[in-house]
C-alpha cells in the first residue's frame, strides 16, 4: 500500500461519527466528512493525545469488553454509522471501560473523547466481529487506512495471522501476533514477499513487496530461529459497491471480509481471520 494513505489516520475515525444517523451517502459526501472531521483540527492544534483501545476481552454474549486510555475525566464515545452511540467516562487516570455488544454481522465504530468543548478522534475504525460460525466468541480489530489492521492480544511464541489488508491496487499488508521483537518473514504463494519485526507487544504489520492479484493466495508468516509459522488462505476479489453505507462485512470460510471506505475515497478490504475464544490483555 505504500505511504499514499498513511497520513490519513488523523482524520479517519471522525468520518463514522460524522455519518452517524445520516443513512446512505454518496462517495463525495463521505470524503467531505473526512475533510471536516474534528479530529484533524484537534491533532493540528496540539490537544490531548487521542483516545485508544488498550485491550479487549471476548464476552460470552459475543460482544467485547474494551479497556482504553483517554484524557483524564473525558467522555469517551463509540459511534457507528447507524446512529448507535456507546458511552463511557474515563477516570482521573484516563482509564475507561466499555462493553460493545455483538451482532450478527461486522460493526464499525469511530472512537472519540470529549473534554469540555474539545472533541478528539481516535485512530482508525474499531471493527467488532461476530463470533465464528463454529464455537468461539466475538473479537475486535483496529482498522487502519494503508497500515494494516492492528490486533489486540499478547505476544506468543508461534506466529498468528490476524488479518490481511488489500487495497484497490493490490497492495497488501499482513498483520498478526508473534513473539515480542521476533524477526519475521512473509511468503506469498511460495515466494518471499516481505520481512519485518514484531514490536515489544508481539504485534506486527508487514507490507508485501509485490501486489496481490485477484484470485486465491496462500500467505505464510515464519519466525527465524524457531521455525514456527502461520498460514492463511485468502480469496482476493474486487469489492462490491458500498451502496448501503461506508462499509460491508461478509462471512467467509475461516473469517470475515470487510470492505470499507478510506479517507481518500477508495475502498480497502480487510480479510480478518477467526480469533481464539479469548483475547489477552495488552
Amino acid at each position: 500500500m505504500g505511504d499514499r494513505n498513511a497520513a490519513h489516520w488523523l482524520i479517519a475515525a471522525g468520518a463514522l461519527a460524522a455519518l452517524a444517523g445520516c443513512g446512505r451517502r454518496e462517495a463525495a459526501d463521505w470524503r467531505q466528512a473526512q475533510a471536516t472531521a474534528p479530529g484533524a483540527q484537534a491533532a493540528a492544534e496540539g490537544y490531548a493525545p487521542p483516545p485508544r483501545v488498550v485491550s479487549i476481552l471476548a464476552l460470552p454474549s459475543g460482544g467485547v469488553g474494551l479497556t482504553g486510555a483517554a484524557a483524564p475525566d473525558a467522555v469517551v464515545r463509540l459511534r457507528s454509522p447507524d446512529g448507535t452511540i456507546l458511552e463511557a467516562h474515563a477516570n482521573a487516570d484516563g482509564v475507561w471501560n466499555l462493553d460493545a455488544p455483538g451482532a450478527g454481522s461486522v460493526r464499525l465504530f469511530g472512537l472519540s473523547q470529549t473534554v469540555g468543548d474539545s472533541v478528539t478522534q481516535g485512530e482508525g475504525y474499531l471493527a467488532v466481529l461476530p463470533p465464528p460460525v463454529v464455537g468461539g466468541m466475538g473479537t475486535a480489530l483496529l482498522l487502519r487506512s494503508g497500515a494494516g489492521a492492528q490486533p489486540f492480544g499478547e505476544a506468543q511464541a508461534a506466529p498468528r495471522i490476524v488479518a490481511v489488508d488489500v487495497d484497490s491496487g493490490g497492495g497488501a499488508v499482513v498483520s498478526g501476533l508473534a513473539g515480542a521483537s521476533a524477526p519475521l518473514h512473509v511468503v506469498l504463494d511460495g515466494a518471499k514477499a516481505g520481512e519485518g519485526t514484531a514490536d515489544a507487544k508481539g504485534r506486527f504489520s508487514i507490507t508485501l513487496s509485490a501486489s496481490v492479484a485477484p484470485g486465491g493466495h496462500v500467505v505464510t508468516v515464519q519466525t527465524g530461529g524457531q521455525g514456527a509459522e502461520a498460514r492463511a488462505e485468502i480469496a482476493v476479489s474486487p469489492p462490491q459497491p458500498l451502496t448501503a453505507g461506508p462499509y460491508a462485512g461478509q462471512r467467509r470460510d475461516g473469517g470475515w471480509r470487510i470492505d470499507w471506505m478510506t479517507p481518500g475515497g477508495g475502498v480497502q478490504t480487510t480479510y480478518a481471520a477467526d480469533a481464539p475464544t479469548r483475547e489477552g490483555i495488552e
